[in-house]
């Protein structure tokens, strides 16, 4: 566990290394890296051709408004933030989740013929409204443990308190349908060859979002004797659940050993997109990768449910929300296969055509 990874140092631009029990990097370095990064692009860019001006001012703009605002906070960064500015674990393994999961889709976007600024369009609309619905569905969950003794502006606080955690994938995910829905008609593309494309980057996103969520200390297992058991220190959300729940005593120093659950939802998040990555070249229609998706996911997550400690038993049931929403995605995936398999288009025009093999040459 680890909730904060770092801290910005406002007070020494150019600070790098442990200070007062916690890794320090000034905000110098972070804007050099950002200068050098942007810098490179544009020249890489002006050296292919691929660059159109208004993509090259773009860039500079972009860079002007990143360096402006550190140059700012240069200056005036320690009048209100003298401790410096927090990297919290679980929002930086998101930011993360999100870059790697918007340049794997725009690489492979490109491959058939779609433009990256497309799949960057929408992965900005998915990470809205998924961020939205995540949030609303954790706070319904969740809500008397959550709004508990909150009056006035504390309740503002609290809904927006995201560095703390409280985000549910399925939550997130109902909403993001929604959003991308809404963008595929905008955009006028078919949301089940998109969907192909970015549903392996869904689940890379997912992947490092559990890791984050292994930083925070939420969504944790159930007591386990495995080797690779984890304790989590006093103050975290197991420990102080254990604690409610009258399982440990008043001084324990870490909670029992758990399941690292969020270490398995990650692995299987990164197996599935390995999976649905290397189906896609293989597909017969437009949405099969999807279809695997919908299918495989809430198997693998309703069974990992069942090795977690966080969620209690719904509507007078031993199963969690999540194994619900996984049973209903589950059948929505059979009925969507179904018909896929009735009235779905065969790939036409969205495949690059495939090189000729040896035996075909003449």
């Amino acid at each position: 566990m680890l909730r904060t990874l770092l801290k910005i140092s406002f007070s020494d631009l150019w600070l790098l290394g442990p200070q007062d029990g916690l890794y320090q990097v000034g905000a110098g370095w972070i804007m050099a890296v950002i200068f050098s990064v942007f810098l490179i692009s544009n020249i890489k860019g002006r050296l292919s051709g691929k660059l159109t001006s208004s993509e090259k001012t773009q860039q500079l703009i972009h860079l002007a408004i990143i360096c402006g605002i550190f140059v700012f906070l240069g200056i005036k960064g320690e009048s209100f933030l003298p401790s410096g500015l927090p990297v919290f674990g679980y929002g930086f393994m998101l930011f993360i989740g999100f870059l790697c999961a918007g340049l794997f889709a725009s690489y492979r976007a490109e491959k058939v013929g779609l433009s990256r600024d497309l799949m960057w369009d929408i992965g900005m609309g998915i990470l809205f409204f998924g961020v939205i619905g995540s949030r609303a569905f954790y706070l319904l969950q969740y809500r008397e443990r959550v709004f508990a003794g909150q009056e006035g502006m504390g309740i503002l606080k609290t809904i927006i308190n995201l560095p703390d955690g409280g985000l549910v994938f399925y939550g997130g995910l109902i909403m993001a349908v929604i959003g991308y829905m809404l963008i595929c008609k905008v955009k006028k593309i078919s949301p089940h060859f998109v969907a192909d494309i970015i549903v392996p980057s869904l689940f890379i996103g997912l992947a490092f979002g559990r890791i984050g969520c292994f930083l925070n200390g939420c969504c944790f297992g159930d007591e386990s004797t495995l080797p690779w058991a984890v304790s989590f220190p006093p103050e975290s959300p197991p420990y102080m659940a254990l604690m409610n729940r009258g399982v440990l005593p008043d001084d324990a120093i870490q909670c029992i050993p758990l399941h690292p659950t969020q270490i398995y939802s990650s692995i299987n998040a990164f197996f599935l997109a390995f999976l649905t990555a290397c189906y896609f070249p293989y597909r017969t229609k437009d949405g099969s990768v999807l279809v695997i998706a919908m299918i495989l996911y809430p198997i693998s997550r309703f069974a990992i449910e069942f090795l977690r400690s966080d969620e209690l038993g719904k509507f007078n049931t031993s199963l969690t929300i999540s194994q619900w929403v996984s049973i209903g995605l589950f059948v929505a995936g059979l009925v969507y296969l179904f018909w896929l398999s009735r009235y779905g288009k065969t790939l036409t025009t969205h495949v690059a055509s495939k090189p000729e093999s040896k035996t075909s040459k003449k």
